[in-house]
């Protein structure tokens, strides 16, 4: 958590938001922490999962019919940071992120 903590205080700092005032969600079972700016869009996530490991949050899809591990550094926690991210900085529409469920 360490990483997360120095990541968090340095994105919130380059924004210009304070550390300590955040809007708390749930993802997929997950807690998610946003900072928002003056003009109300979200500048800082974190999402927190409880008992993961160092690594990568991914989610197997459905294509992905072959159970197994993700591979190194590559946890299945039901939740993909890739995904999550492309979606976020508008790269896929959220629809193409809905199919992939």
């Amino acid at each position: 958590m360490a990483n997360a903590d120095a990541l968090l205080s340095q994105w919130t700092n380059v924004h210009g938001v304070p550390e300590e005032r955040f809007a708390q969600t749930v993802v997929t079972g997950h807690r998610r922490r946003t900072w928002l700016n003056k003009k109300g869009k979200a500048v800082v996530e974190l999402t927190l999962i409880e008992g993961m490991g160092h690594g990568t949050p991914v989610r197997r899809t459905k294509a992905q019919v072959s159970p197994g591990d993700a591979g190194p550094f590559m946890l299945d926690v039901g939740l993909s940071s890739s995904l999550h991210l492309a979606r976020s900085w508008d790269l896929v529409s959220q629809r193409a992120a809905s199919n992939r469920r």
